[in-house]
């Protein structure tokens, strides 16, 4: 008798797994052809494109240059000494402490070319283009997911991200997006997770850490919101005060004299300065109209932190919309708004759908703009014809032998460091900790724009002089020349291509 039940039963469940396999594979493909994924996919590929357009056109600079040089020495299990920074070593964690770009190394020494942190970048950004259509998918709809991702992908705070080098706030994107929505899902252990990986990302990302503690105590998540917020300030005290020290060159954190080097008076003094700045206007409206509804969310509050901290820095670059200081504040920006909308949502209103378009719209046009403005879309995508200075670079980089020794100019250094030994040209001729330049090889851009260049003209005299000292003219294509020291012959220094010597000075 109880074999005459169960069979049929054990029979039903064989017929049924094939069923089951059927159906979750139609969720796999239907999840891989979402909305959400094909607008990500295609965002990366344009930051992609963007970025190595970029640097194909050498115009990505001195960024790209150092963190190029620290993932080699992760990827050779070396310490990360960067010598664009310094001659003598110079830790890179005792500059700013990311050693989560120690993440990129693998990946590095199996294709040991300074274009993969750029991939590595894009594909960053595209993560958090998804997690933000996943997020607006679970709190909006599906109707709203596509539209408010795409507002995101082309938000200028991301784009200047994607063109402006590399830079580790890259991982500190898509961490933000993901330790909020934690937050404002009640996952604790998730939470802890991304903020611990907020921490190695950048030692002012704890300033976004206590954002989301100001979010927990307005949600008022009490104890959880003091123990974030006291983890915050504990972390950025042990960074600026132990950890960054201990590997800092000058054992100590030096970017702290911008702050609170003048004492409360001088704190102070920087608001005052930082409010009669254009440029930090521009960034308050900027973050109003990327808000939008957004404003009403307590995850707003999360922007507070790190808007105090560049207040009281006498740093202008901070407020510049076409760096990448930007790129985790939008992403706060977008989170909030769509929590905001969410709530609109639950008590439906007349014309609240429309301003919701009107508000997508209205940032959408707005990004567009800025990043016309700041980089110009043609140039981004590579619709712009090269400039001769980018191919007389070009072609003085591939004059240079490999493994030898150089300082070289900052649009330049990108192309040689995986190869090469590289500094950087300065107008006082010596690296960030005063140490005169010294390398056998120099290359140089009569019409540099770096260090003001072209408003101080500083590469002739400084040409001039190291021909003075023993250096001369190896090569030079129209602004572009590269100067070597005379060796014994024989020597690497002797190395030549014969099409090089066809444009010999």
């Amino acid at each position: 008798m109880l074999l005459s039940v169960r069979a049929p039963a054990a029979g039903v469940d064989a017929l049924r797994v094939p069923h089951l396999v059927r159906s979750a594979g139609r969720r796999v493909v239907a999840a891989l052809w979402s909305v959400e994924v094909l607008v990500s996919v295609l965002a990366g590929f344009l930051y992609g494109l963007a970025s190595l357009e970029r640097f194909a056109r050498y115009q990505s600079g001195l960024d790209l240059a150092v963190f190029g040089q620290a993932v080699q020495a992760y990827s050779r299990f070396q310490i990360p000494y960067v010598l664009i920074k310094a001659q003598a070593p110079f830790n890179i964690l005792g500059d700013h402490f990311s050693p989560v770009i120690a993440l990129i190394a693998p990946l590095y020494r199996v294709f040991p070319h300074i274009q993969v942190l750029l991939i590595v970048q894009a594909v960053l950004l595209a993560w958090a283009v998804w997690l933000v259509g996943r997020l607006a998918r679970r709190r909006l709809g599906a109707r709203w997911a596509g539209r408010v991702e795409v507002c995101f992908a082309v938000s200028w705070g991301i784009v200047a991200l994607a063109a402006y080098d590399f830079h580790e706030v890259a991982f500190a994107v898509p961490f933000t997006i993901l330790a909020i929505t934690a937050a404002l899902d009640d996952r604790w252990a998730a939470l802890a997770v991304w903020c611990a990986l907020l921490c190695l990302t950048k030692e002012d990302c704890t300033f976004i850490i206590g954002g989301i503690a100001l979010l927990l105590l307005a949600r008022r998540r009490i104890f959880p919101a003091i123990a974030v917020g006291v983890s915050s300030v504990a972390a950025f005290l042990l960074l600026i005060k132990l950890v960054i020290p201990y590997f800092s060159f000058s054992h100590k954190y030096t970017y702290f004299a911008a702050v609170a080097g003048g004492g409360p008076a001088g704190m102070l003094a920087n608001v005052a300065g930082m409010m009669r700045q254009p440029t930090a206007w521009l960034l308050i409206v900027l973050l109003v109209v990327a808000l939008g509804m957004g404003i009403r969310s307590p995850v707003a509050l999360v922007l507070l932190p790190t808007l105090v901290s560049r207040l009281v820095s006498n740093n202008a670059v901070y407020w510049q919309v076409n760096f990448q200081y930007q790129a985790t504040l939008l992403a706060i920006c977008a989170v909030a708004a769509i929590d905001a909308w969410a709530q609109v949502m639950k008590r439906p209103r007349r014309g609240a759908g429309v301003l919701g378009i009107a508000h997508l719209a209205i940032q959408t046009l707005v990004s567009v703009t800025v990043v016309q403005l700041a980089f110009g879309w043609g140039s981004l995508l590579g619709l712009t014809p090269v400039s001769g200075q980018a191919r007389n670079l070009e072609r003085a980089v591939a004059s240079v032998p490999p493994g030898v020794s150089i300082v070289s100019d900052a649009f330049a250094a990108p192309h040689l460091v995986d190869v090469d030994t590289v500094y950087i040209a300065t107008p006082t001729w010596t690296d960030s900790v005063g140490v005169p330049l010294s390398a056998n090889w120099v290359l140089l851009d009569e019409d540099s724009p770096a260090d003001r260049n072209r408003v101080t003209p500083w590469v002739k005299a400084e040409e001039a002089t190291l021909q003075r000292h023993g250096f001369s003219c190896f090569v030079r294509y129209g602004t572009v020349v590269v100067l070597r020291r005379e060796t014994r012959p024989g020597s690497v220094l002797e190395w030549s291509r014969p099409w090089v010597e066809q444009r010999a000075c």
